[in-house]
């Protein structure tokens, strides 16, 4: 007997409960608040701008370099599935899920459709989501093309991720010829990979030369670089699927659509056929996820003893002080033993300075050069880091029961998260910053340069120091304020979601930047008035001046929202809270 009813079953089940409890939550007056902001702004993006002229996305369909690009830059993004260490959060599964699923008589093809079939939720979300954001027409039947385009798109990712995950497991567990058999797809993929790399990589000079003139130079020079035959063989699956987002009419998206409808539906087969470990596999990534959320939210102690058995130390806790310290130095300790803090260090420390070395290699390294790659990769990490670094009420809202039996008012509990994590990403931050200072330091020439811009190096760096915790402050405040007031509509915990998720992911990161940019209008008068002022009677003093005014008026402003939001969480209960940890 099929037990493809059971599962479809259980799908309907849980979307239906899922709606309801939804619903549910419009009782509470800010989620109403919430719905209401957010359909007027999607009543504004479909109906209103769908043909605004000025918008940045009016002219996919007649862009001609798009495309290629895109679908490049999608190919280089899933090298990562391939050539890291294997995704096994894409096979993983909640616990419920495997207490129920994998006892019952179900086949591993059936446990792959289900799960395929319950993320298409997240897709279909995450499509309405890049439809608003593309306004393509989107109440029109163009948007509705569009939105049919990006679901085939995210879907092939979706599956390819996951075929991908299961491919390096399979290569794992074989050995002689079937191990071959199962590389076929890593030396494929690999040398597409390669073939797209080596051709950026030999263009360098023209890449470097339009550098000079402008975005819109570099964009054509990509073009025609990605034009040649190799490049365009290696993204040709690719550019299928990415096709039918920038079709210009209704017959040319048609024309485009069967090219990717069949990439669609060789990836899902290619899942189907390649599920021979998968129940073992997923087992076993559902165990890891479980062991990683224990180890960041610091119940897994066996995950931080060293070789020799002992508990790996972080720096001791304070014996002095409030004791809302010991929820900042639990999240901190939970970030070093986990791991994952270190790595992102590491990981940003390492990408900025290749790329300096390749623009030294490449340029010299003028000195305007450097600082715009620094002032573009500091303001990522400002405006971006905080959807990334989740040590906060982000990962502790769901051991919500645990936290409230600690003897602290709301408004401690909230304060020591924010600062804590704020704290935490400004070191982030900071190791950052020091690589071009260590750049700087070994080339006399550029040490001269830099001097030559910033001025006195001691004032530069106070105001470093001074405005990278300040703005951290505002737009963890304004994260943790949105996971705390919405925590059925905003990610818990640190499970890395799918390449479906980015439209959500944005959605989140547009309400930090505008809420952020409202509150800086003030504390930004007021610095640049200092700033005006210190000048004259400071010289280069009056900067540092100046981002301490920018810090104590952001701390006028953020030290009232943590006292209201320290309301809110003493009056949340752990059912409004999903996914809640007992």
């Amino acid at each position: 007997m099929s037990s493809a009813p059971a599962l479809w079953y259980l799908a309907q089940v849980t979307a239906r409960n899922r709606l309801r409890a939804q619903l549910s939550r419009l009782r509470q007056p800010r989620y109403v608040i919430a719905m209401l902001l957010g359909g007027a702004y999607l009543y504004w993006a479909i109906s209103m701008n769908a043909s605004d002229p000025e918008s940045p996305f009016a002219n996919l369909g007649t862009s001609t370099a798009a495309p290629i690009i895109v679908a490049a830059a999608l190919l280089l993004t899933s090298a990562r599935w391939w050539l890291a260490t294997p995704d096994r959060t894409a096979l993983a599964f909640t616990p419920a899920e495997v207490h129920l699923l994998f006892p019952a008589p179900v086949t591993r093809r059936a446990l792959v459709q289900s799960k395929l079939l319950r993320g298409q939720a997240a897709i279909l979300l995450n499509v309405l989501v890049w439809v608003v954001l593309l306004r393509g027409g989107g109440g029109t039947l163009d948007g509705w093309q569009r939105g049919i385009a990006l679901w085939i798109l995210f879907s092939t990712f979706t599956l390819h991720r996951l075929a991908a995950a299961l491919v390096r497991l399979n290569l794992a567990q074989r050995s002689g010829t079937a191990r071959g058999r199962a590389a076929l797809p890593l030396l494929i993929f690999g040398a597409l990979f390669a073939i797209v790399g080596a051709v950026l990589w030999q263009a360098r000079p023209d890449i470097t030369a339009a550098w000079d003139s402008g975005f819109s130079a570099v964009f054509e020079t990509l073009h025609t670089v990605l034009q040649q035959p190799a490049a365009r063989f290696a993204l040709l699956p690719v550019q299928a699927l990415v096709a039918p987002v920038f079709s210009a009419s209704s017959g040319d998206w048609l024309w485009r659509l069967g090219p990717a409808l069949f990439v669609l539906t060789l990836h899902y087969l290619w899942v189907l056929r390649t599920d021979a470990a998968f129940e073992e596999a997923a087992l076993e990534a559902s165990q890891e996820r479980a062991k990683a959320l224990a180890k960041l939210s610091g119940k897994d102690m066996s995950a931080t003893r060293s070789r020799g058995g002992a508990v790996s130390r972080v720096f001791p806790l304070p014996q002095w002080g409030h004791p809302a310290i010991t929820i900042a130095w639990k999240n901190a300790a939970a970030a070093i033993r986990g791991g994952g803090w270190l790595k992102q260090i590491g990981l940003f420390f390492g990408i900025f300075a290749a790329a300096l070395f390749v623009l030294k290699v490449t340029t010299g390294m003028p000195i305007e050069a450097m600082l715009a790659l620094t002032l573009v990769w500091g303001a990522m990490l400002l405006l971006l880091g905080p959807v990334w670094t989740r040590y906060d009420l982000r990962l502790d809202l769901r051991d919500l029961t645990m936290i409230r039996t600690m003897p602290l008012s709301g408004r401690a509990i909230v304060s020591a998260e924010i600062v804590g994590v704020s704290l935490l990403h400004a070191i982030t931050i900071y190791a950052f910053l020091a690589v071009p200072v260590l750049f700087a330091a070994t080339d006399r020439l550029m040490r001269r340069d830099l001097l030559e811009v910033i001025g006195e190096p001691l004032p530069a760096m106070l105001t470093a120091l001074l405005l990278v915790p300040a703005i951290n402050l505002l737009t963890f405040t304004i994260q943790n304020g949105l996971a705390l007031l919405y925590p059925a509509w905003v990610q818990l915990g640190t499970d890395r979601r799918g390449f479906e998720a980015m439209g959500q992911t944005m959605l989140t990161t547009g309400f930090t930047l505008l809420g952020g940019a409202i509150a800086m209008v003030f504390p930004v008068m007021l610095g640049g008035a200092t700033l005006f002022i210190g000048r004259v009677w400071l010289g280069a003093w009056g900067t540092p001046l100046a981002a301490l005014v920018v810090l104590l008026c952001l701390l006028a402003e953020v030290v009232p929202i943590w006292f209201a939001l320290g309301t809110v969480f003493d009056r949340t209960e752990p059912g409004d809270v999903p996914g809640q940890r007992v």
